[in-house]
């Protein structure tokens, strides 16, 4: 696939919906494209003890920072001529932290698109869900060993509350994973990004 101007394509997804699989997959599938994730690269040194502090505003501003230190590497991509593939952005950290997000500054989601508006914008946002409960419970238990956030993944609590987070994104197109593989996930994404362009 070739687009006629570099692209800034963002894949969101709950864990155990192939999100990381299909990012590089379509990375493969494009030209000029390159693979970006968050938290940046240049974060994850810290990552385990800021994840491990037990202070979830530190938490919170560690992803915000990864986030606004990702938006000005991808346009620094993107004037070089690259489409982006981004595995997971804004959204993630929004709907992880939307609980201490709603209770520390008023009216949270009526301003959210001021914070937004700082950070480089996608052309394409999807995301990736797995509707059937046993299949994707079943893909994370096949990872040899579990993430905090697959741990968190398999709590119905705390999944309801991300998809409720979610859904007040309106640019994210959602594509369930549940019954498609991979390869299939991704000729869903091109179709859809050949017929919008």
């Amino acid at each position: 696939m070739t687009f006629k101007k570099p692209s800034f394509i963002v894949i969101e997804g709950l864990d155990g919906s192939g999100k990381s699989t299909i990012s590089e997959l379509l990375v493969q599938s494009i030209d000029n494209s390159i693979l970006y994730k968050t938290p940046p690269h240049e974060y994850k040194t810290i990552r385990e003890y800021v994840d491990n502090s037990g202070n979830k505003y530190s938490e919170l501003y560690y992803y915000l920072s990864g986030v606004f230190y990702a938006s000005t590497q991808i346009q620094k991509f993107l004037k070089e001529g690259k489409t982006v593939v981004c595995d997971r952005y804004y959204y993630t950290t929004f709907t992880a932290y939307s609980y201490l997000l709603e209770s520390t500054f008023i009216d949270f989601w009526k301003n959210i698109n001021l914070i937004i508006s700082k950070l480089e914008q996608p052309d394409y946002s999807f995301i990736l869900t797995v509707q059937n409960k046993e299949i994707r419970e079943e893909r994370l238990n096949r990872r040899a060993k579990l993430s905090r956030d697959d741990k968190e993944s398999l709590d119905d609590a705390i999944i309801n509350r991300t998809l409720i987070a979610y859904q007040k994104f309106d640019d994210l197109i959602e594509i369930d994973t549940s019954y498609l593989t991979p390869e299939q996930v991704v000729d869903v994404i091109k179709n859809y990004i050949s017929k919008a362009t």
